[in-house]
């Protein structure tokens, strides 16, 4: 027992004790399943066996206790990286809107092919071709949010962004204008700019 004493050796047992209430816990009070529980444990049998080589180091309390905080910072690392990742999608679900408002029923044409165009009707984003039957491939839900973080740093310039929706497919683009007479977009990733005019 006396080799359980070391940092080390405290450390593998809080981390067998915490594994294994967890993994009751777990079960007896139907908790979310993880494989924490058990790398907790697992963590515990490791540094038993790591505890008395890790002693003929010089200075070895010091090591230990490196040692032993290895898992929990990188526990508090990971834990920080999903927070912030829910936080990014809460961020982005709260700041979309279904705006229907924001563009009225018209039917816009592509600029540099007067065969394609856009019709914005009953809160639906249909694409069309001219000569060629529209399908349900071609028809989106629209929504309009102020942010896009993994395209656009709005931080550092606020724009208006459209999120095209439907079974198969989801497009994104940044709002470069929008007028009575024009509609321009950048399509993401790529960056080309669509430039649609309003039909008379």
């Amino acid at each position: 027992m006396t080799n359980l004493k070391t940092p080390l050796g405290l450390f593998a047992i809080s981390y067998l004790i915490y594994g294994i209430v967890m993994n009751i816990r777990m079960f007896t009070e139907q908790m979310w399943p993880t494989y924490l529980f058990f790398i907790s444990m697992v963590f515990g049998i490791l540094f038993l066996f790591l505890n008395k080589p890790t002693k003929q180091l010089k200075n070895y309390k010091y090591w230990q206790i490196i040692i032993g905080l290895i898992p929990v910072t990188f526990f508090f690392i990971y834990m920080q990286i999903v927070n912030s990742n829910s936080e990014y999608d809460s961020n982005v679900q709260n700041s979309i809107k279904e705006n229907t408002t924001y563009f009225k029923n018209e039917i816009w044409i592509d600029e540099k092919d007067t065969l394609a165009g856009i019709e914005i009707k009953n809160r639906r984003w249909i694409m069309f071709y001219k000569g060629t039957e529209t399908d349900s491939s071609d028809i989106y839900d629209y929504k309009v949010t102020d942010k896009l973080p993994e395209f656009a740093d709005t931080k550092l310039k606020p724009g208006e962004f459209l999120i095209l929706t439907n079974k198969s497919d989801t497009l994104k683009y940044e709002i470069l204008g929008y007028n009575k007479e024009f509609l321009n977009l950048m399509y993401f990733p790529r960056g080309n700019i669509l430039t649609y005019k309003k039909e008379k």
